[in-house]
């Protein structure tokens, strides 16, 4: 919850910084017509789903390629469950950073969703996980920020 309140915080920062540098440009006579609150909406929106829209066009272009390699760090990771699903971060050419949603149940009989963050690295025999973190995840009490956020 608390990732969620910090991106909208982050979200709303860039919106309305850029909106401020707007309204200061126009010229003074347009300024008592200008609406700068409809600037500002339309630019929070673009700042909260830009990033997500990023990560599914990256997911959608190098995912299918990653799929044992986020398996295998969630089975490294102690991850009884399944693969819900993973969005690509950041990806090179060489390295992918990858954050994975898994399923798993938990001991009071509903379900965790565990988040991992992930770095691949391509190797001659496919993708390896080099580095693996459980981020959240309420069976094993970790409770950090997934900035995007994901669950």
């Amino acid at each position: 919850m608390f990732g969620v309140i910090l991106y909208i915080g982050a979200c709303s920062a860039v919106a309305g910084a850029i909106t401020f540098l707007w309204v200061i440009t126009r010229p003074i006579h347009t300024r008592d017509e200008m609406r700068s609150w409809r600037v500002f909406g339309a630019l929070m929106i673009i700042a909260l789903s830009l990033p997500y829209g990023v990560f599914e066009a990256l997911t959608g272009y190098v995912g299918k390629e990653l799929d044992k390699g986020v398996e295998e760090a969630m089975m490294l990771e102690g991850i009884e469950g399944e693969l819900r699903y993973y969005r690509v971060l950041w990806y090179d050419g060489h390295t992918a950073y990858v954050t994975a949603v898994g399923s798993e149940p938990s001991s009071w009989g509903g379900e965790d969703r565990p988040v991992l963050r992930i770095t691949l690295e391509k190797t001659p025999k496919g993708w390896t996980a080099t580095y693996a973190k459980v981020i959240y995840s309420d069976n094993r009490n970790k409770d950090g920020v997934v900035f995007p956020p994901y669950w």
